[in-house]
């Protein structure tokens, strides 16, 4: 499987699992889709945007079902409270004075309770229902697993409540209200091992499309820089800061296969410990994210994609001297300043604009205020003065030494960086 990008040797080598090939494919897929239907005739994009539109249509429909599913569940947990506040009281008074009222208030209002908690369960198990269905974390097989599972409970719930209301009160005791009790509390221990399966599942499909896109864009970042730094930017900085990233994000994909793995054990416990894992690492990406993006935005905004066109200018300026050597190139050389040059320029083409021409033993010397140019073929120039400004355009190779700096434009993108021992590819 894939690497990640193992930038400049610096970084180790981190081997990322088989499932990132899938999260690839996956996208591929997505984007071949997309495609297909970009390129479907007026009837069948209307047929789509139809299929499209019912599928919106349906997805709200079950989300408002999930959200009114979720409110039912917490207004009959505000009457249990309360249910649950007067059983408390009945039931101390029961202790403190074990006579018929206080026995027969205390039934009812265990009864009461009992019937609130049922209500309490069923709702909880409608609210998880509903988010099963109004998520698209689940396969057709998982899901249609699930919701049979909840039904089944929901049935259990609604058939001891039918036999807790049909019992006659002279056999409703503690003994039988208790027995009640401890069904309607199986049930809830079936209900959180499904809600722990549901939302690990929710989780770890989030995770898996959060993982994949952060391995997408760490490995363009990595390309990015390796572009800068090879046109000669610094990006120490860089590379170390996505070292670091590169091995929080391998960290976050180690405990994403490990919260798959608690999720296979399938114990309340292996499955409250995967949730807390998942959230756990969900903090983690987000701060991956964040400086990743803290990186981008380090970045000179377009330069990197620009600088590959042959639309290129490269200018460099400084003081002291720049020596250009021209490798089998037919390019023009833009000299603006007062400078003096050296090198063969014999069989150079020199045109002066707003430039004289000055006597030297130095070499020729040129001053003023305008600019001269330089035609030829394999010209190696030594340029010397203060505030030199070269430009270069045409076709060919060019490499500056020296005191300054260079600077890379492309369509009003430009970057700043040293010049010395720096070879340029141009082309106009």
């Amino acid at each position: 499987m894939k690497n990640f990008k193992n930038f400049l040797g610096k970084c180790r080598k981190n081997r990322i699992d088989s499932i990132f090939a899938g999260f690839v494919l996956a996208l591929l897929l997505f984007a071949l889709l997309m495609n297909v239907a970009a390129g479907v005739g007026e009837k069948n994009r209307e047929n789509l945007n139809n299929t499209l539109n019912a599928i919106n249509a349906n997805y709200t429909v079950l989300k408002y079902d999930y959200e009114t599913a979720r409110s039912n569940y917490f207004e009959s947990l505000s009457y249990y409270n309360e249910a649950k506040a007067g059983w408390l009281v009945s039931r101390q008074k029961y202790l403190e004075n074990k006579n018929d009222e206080n026995y027969k208030i205390f039934i009812n209002s265990t009864k009461k309770f009992i019937l609130n908690l049922s209500v309490v369960l069923e709702n909880y198990n409608e609210m998880l229902k509903k988010r099963v269905l109004s998520d698209d974390s689940f396969d057709d097989i998982t899901k249609n697993e699930q919701i049979s599972q909840i039904d089944i409970l929901l049935d259990k719930i609604k058939d001891i409540k039918k036999q807790m209301s049909e019992t006659p009160k002279s056999q409703l005791t503690i003994e039988a209200l208790k027995n009640f009790a401890m069904e309607l509390q199986e049930t809830y221990a079936h209900s959180q091992h499904i809600r722990g399966m549901v939302v690990t599942t929710i989780l770890k499909n989030k995770m898996k499309i959060v993982i994949a896109g952060l391995v997408e864009d760490s490995l363009k970042m990595y390309e990015d820089v390796a572009q800068l730094k090879a046109s000669g930017y610094n990006t120490t900085e860089m590379e170390e800061k996505l070292c670091k990233l590169n091995e929080m994000l391998n960290q976050s994909y180690a405990n994403y296969q490990k919260c798959v793995n608690l999720m296979n054990l399938s114990t309340s416990k292996s499955l409250a410990e995967a949730e807390n894992l998942f959230k756990t690492t969900y903090k983690s990406a987000y701060k991956i994210r964040t400086d990743l993006n803290d990186i981008y935005s380090s970045i000179p905004g377009g330069w990197i994609s620009e600088l590959e066109s042959a639309n290129s200018t490269y200018v460099a300026k400084g003081d002291g001297k720049a020596v250009i050597n021209i490798d089998k190139a037919d390019i023009k050389i833009y000299v603006v300043g007062s400078v003096t040059l050296k090198g063969d320029t014999d069989n150079a083409k020199i045109s002066l604009k707003n430039l004289k021409e000055m006597n030297s033993s130095e070499g020729k010397v040129y001053g003023g205020d305008g600019n001269i140019e330089i035609t030829g073929k394999d010209l190696i120039i030594e340029i010397s003065g203060k505030d030199i400004n070269i430009a270069i355009a045409g076709n060919g190779n060019a490499t500056l030494t020296g005191t300054g700096t260079q600077k890379a434009c492309d369509k009003g993108l430009c970057i700043s960086f040293p010049w010395e021992g720096k070879n340029i590819k141009f082309s106009k």
